[in-house]
């Protein structure tokens, strides 16, 4: 199941515009590192583009919510939950899934992030 849930995945970058070679080398840290290692590799190459993108211009616009998500795929609850806090700051609106998106379930229990439910003003259970 995994395996056709990966070709489908290099089927889907390729027509998103990724190159062969970057395709090749998602497909040797697959192998390598499996599923987090291909995470880390993402959100490093994440982290980097908007690295360049405020180098350019330090005013750029940065969505934090996807980089939450991003840590939250790696189970890393300090970083998920900085970056959460500043999605809450930008008043991102993906914000409001908080409570029922499976990926943040490892937070659940963490005062920070009940803390920010409430912020954003999720309903209870």
């Amino acid at each position: 199941m995994e395996r056709e849930a990966m070709e489908q995945r290099w089927i889907m970058v390729k027509k998103f515009g990724a190159s062969e070679a970057q395709i090749r080398e998602a497909k040797a840290i697959y192998k390598k590192e499996g599923l987090d290692g291909m995470r880390r590799h993402n959100l490093k190459n994440r982290l980097a583009g908007i690295k360049t993108k405020l180098e350019k211009d330090k005013n750029s616009f940065i969505k934090y919510g996807p980089i939450a998500r991003a840590y939250a795929n790696l189970k890393d609850k300090e970083k998920t939950l900085e970056y959460l806090n500043k999605a809450y700051q930008q008043r991102e609106t993906g914000l409001v899934s908080l409570r029922r998106a499976p990926r943040y379930k490892f937070l659940k229990d963490e005062p920070e992030f009940q803390e920010l439910i409430k912020k954003v003003g999720i309903p209870g259970q």
